[in-house]
């Protein structure tokens, strides 16, 4: 109990250093976005950090492991996102804006994305399953890189295509993603640096390495369970700390 009312009280604080609404990613700061994958957002759970944030396992790691472990600046922003179940539908959170989930498609999410970077100078995006597929597309996005013009800090948890893995045992749920093009491997190393890990075999579900990944990482940890696994987060948050 004394942990939760602690880590209330720091995410107030940085909330209230910041300014309301839709407010602009100051200079020098970073804009973190943190993509859930499939089904993660059915729970009904709100988070104990984050007033109007779904407890999302993804979510509350994130914000155990990065946003209250001193990687957040109260300049920073933080966009999460997640999935329905089996379907292009998402919900996302803006930290410094609406204080609740608000739905999107998932073809929305680059607009979104640009529109509240404001001045960040460095972009952090971290996805697991369906959504690292999602992330490795975000950060290959030529409209994302043509109007942001930032660094790019890429975190992928076994991705898993959202195209070729749409039922549970089809052949691309066990799979790294196949389906992203040459132009786009090619622009993920234009300013990105890609950390992908994962976890193989899977009898119904995991990722495998990717030959455009700056580092890849097998972990001893299931494709469900990655979600918010310490060894996994222990790797994302030192990743994420040195690449600041």
């Amino acid at each position: 109990m004394k942990k939760n009312v602690f880590v209330a009280a720091l995410f107030a604080s940085l909330l209230a250093l910041c300014s309301p609404g839709f407010a602009s990613v100051k200079d020098g700061s970073t804009l973190f976005v943190v993509l859930g994958g499939n089904g993660t957002c059915r729970r009904d759970g709100i988070s104990a950090v984050v007033p109007g944030l779904k407890d999302v396992k993804l979510f509350d790691a994130f914000n155990a492991w990065i946003l209250t472990n001193g990687l957040v600046q109260p300049e920073d922003n933080v966009l999460y996102a997640c999935y329905e179940w089996l379907s292009p539908r998402m919900q996302f959170f803006d930290l410094h804006g609406e204080q609740s989930m608000i739905p999107m498609d998932e073809t929305e999410l680059d607009e979104l994305v640009v529109s509240r970077a404001g001045n960040a100078t460095k972009l952090v995006i971290i996805g697991h399953s369906h959504a690292g597929w999602r992330a490795m597309k975000l950060a290959a996005s030529e409209y994302v890189l043509n109007s942001l013009q930032v660094p790019v800090v890429l975190a992928t948890m076994d991705p898993v295509s959202r195209v070729t893995c749409q039922r549970l045992r089809e052949p691309g749920c066990r799979q790294a993603p196949r389906d992203i093009t040459v132009d786009e491997f090619d622009r993920l190393n234009t300013r990105t640096t890609w950390f992908n890990i994962y976890h193989t075999p899977a009898a119904f579900l995991g990722s495998g390495p990717m030959a455009a990944a700056h580092y890849n990482q097998w972990v001893p940890v299931n494709h469900v369970s990655m979600e918010n696994n310490r060894r996994t987060w222990r790797l994302v948050s030192g990743f994420v700390a040195r690449n600041l």
